[in-house]
């Protein structure tokens, strides 16, 4: 929401700052135990839909996180 809200005041360089906070966010704190959770729920749970939520959200944070840094590298090479 704070990166939209400073896309829409055309501040740039705070919104970049919030994708930052973004990524430090990521790496600081979800991918540190969220993927093992999620491993382990598709273990453990029982029932397909919720296994298949968790392999969905174990691609969708790599992902997410991957998109953060293009995104930063695009505004860095500007």
């Amino acid at each position: 929401h704070d990166e939209m809200q400073q896309w829409r005041r055309n501040d740039a360089d705070k919104a970049v700052q919030s994708l930052a906070r973004q990524r430090d966010f990521l790496d600081g704190h979800v991918l540190q135990w969220v993927p093992g959770y999620l491993r382990l729920a598709q273990t453990q749970a029982g029932h397909a839909f919720f296994r298949g939520v968790a392999a969905l959200v174990l691609d969708a944070v790599p992902a997410d996180r991957a998109l953060l840094e293009e995104m930063l590298a695009e505004f860095d090479a500007a």
